[in-house]
């Protein structure tokens, strides 16, 4: 992996040195994350992308492996990368700046949050397949100018890739999906919540 490709994440973070601590990287992150947040006006894509890189970075196991040039994606796989992947969705659902409510109602919207990046996920699949279809029928027209025809085969493996990468990821949303139907990820419903207790006194 090339020193510029290896440094992407931290330049995610507006971070140039691989050498900074992991409260540099939070710090750093949380900065971005407040500045791009969607509910506070901020991009969808951007916000992803910070997070993508700060649960890499902030984690020393996949750190060290991101550094060493490692593939990052093949240690997260099956049900710790759905885990991973939750982790990330209780992070976007209780940062948001309307999020106020009782613990049981976080694992509620966690499952919301899921299942429409699923719908989401299988839109996106379909159109990806549309566009695969399209593209080998232009394909097989361009037999008399091989450059494009080239072209066009290097597009349709692209896209064939982005298909199964679609797949592995829509099977990782129902991992997510039994992992939170699991009792042992509830709450207690009788736990006081300091948040609320905290917010009963914000208007005295």
């Amino acid at each position: 992996m090339s020193k510029n490709i290896k440094k992407n994440f931290y330049e995610r973070l507006g971070i140039s040195d691989d050498s900074a601590s992991p409260s540099e990287i939070k710090k750093a992150y949380r900065k971005l994350a407040k500045e791009h947040h969607p509910d506070s006006g901020g991009d969808e894509d951007s916000f992803a992308s910070i997070n993508e890189a700060y649960n890499i970075l902030s984690n020393p196991e996949t750190r060290a492996m991101y550094d060493a040039g490692e593939d990052v994606n093949s240690y997260l796989t099956g049900e710790k990368k759905a885990k991973k992947r939750l982790c990330e969705v209780m992070n976007y659902v209780i940062e948001r700046p309307t999020f106020m409510a009782d613990h049981t109602d976080v694992i509620v919207r966690m499952r919301e949050e899921i299942n429409e990046t699923t719908i989401k996920m299988h839109s996106d699949l379909e159109n990806n397949a549309i566009e695969i279809r399209k593209k080998k029928a232009i394909k097989d027209r361009l037999k008399k100018a091989p450059f494009l025809e080239a072209y066009i085969a290097e597009t349709i493996e692209f896209l064939e890739e982005k298909e199964k990468t679609i797949i592995k990821d829509l099977e990782c949303q129902d991992i997510m999906l039994e992992l939170l139907s699991d009792s042992s990820y509830a709450f207690d419903e009788d736990t006081e919540d300091p948040m609320l207790l905290e917010r009963d006194t914000w208007d005295e």
